[in-house]
């Protein structure tokens, strides 16, 4: 993965340091429009650091991007790591870091940011951890990541599957691309999060009347169906599987 430590040319640096910049005086002005205001010191304390310094330097262009840095800055000034910086989006992780956004939703509006869709490495991990997905990259505790088998949305991730529940079509043990940047429909596999437990759960989205049910594949398996109410967030939709030989 690229560091701050390769020799980086000069361009390059003036580019990405620009187009931060350019994000930053933009978050200004809505930040006055709203009678608020913006500071590098306070981009600096959302970004864990101690003073404005490394934010001015990354502005500036002292210091070239690096990773780490270009996540907490776009998690700080809500914007997508492949604005600024093509160079590492490449190998970062596709998920988008959004400051506003406590919770992972299925939900789209009109004034949405276009997405850019990418082909990158995707984290894997497991049900229970889905929740937690965007504290596990921050801190950089995600053990296993893969390259997605073609462009994904920015918060796409592998998940992992566990249990029988899906059997036989998905094994235990095998991994999915979860996509949250796909619409889904009725008969489509999804990935689901119970907001008043914050566990997750992969299962088949059908419809009976006018009700929502999450359904296993398995005819044995008890509960079968779930009946989907506000306490469940459709994560987002399957779009391949990977199987491990």
């Amino acid at each position: 993965m690229t560091n701050s430590l390769e020799k980086i040319p000069r361009e390059i640096v003036d580019i990405e340091s620009a187009a931060l910049r350019d994000i930053y005086a933009q978050r200004k002005r809505e930040a006055k429009a709203k009678g608020q205001k913006l500071s590098q010191e306070a981009v600096a304390e959302r970004c864990g650091w101690a003073g404005q310094s490394a934010v001015s330097q990354y502005m500036t262009g002292r210091m070239p991007l690096n990773i780490e840095a270009l996540l907490k800055l776009s998690k700080a000034l809500n914007f997508f790591p492949a604005q600024v910086s093509e160079r590492l989006s490449r190998d970062m992780p596709t998920l988008y870091l959004s400051e506003e956004s406590g919770k992972y939703s299925a939900e789209r509006t009109s004034n949405a940011t276009p997405i850019n869709y990418v082909r990158a490495k995707l984290p894997v991990i497991g049900m229970a951890s889905a929740g937690k997905l965007e504290e596990l990259i921050e801190k950089q505790e995600i053990d296993e990541w893969v390259d997605a088998p073609g462009a994904t949305g920015p918060r796409a991730f592998a998940l992992r599957i566990e249990g029988i529940s899906m059997e036989p079509k998905f094994s235990d043990g095998e991994k999915v691309i979860i996509d949250p940047d796909l619409d889904w429909c009725f008969g489509d596999y999804v990935f689901a999060r119970r907001l008043s437990t914050n566990t997750g759960t992969f299962k088949q989205i059908k419809r009976e009347g006018d009700d929502l049910y999450l359904s296993a594949l398995n005819e044995h398996f008890e509960p079968r169906y779930i009946k989907l109410s506000e306490d469940w967030i459709i994560v987002g939709k399957a779009r391949w599987k990977l199987t491990d030989l």
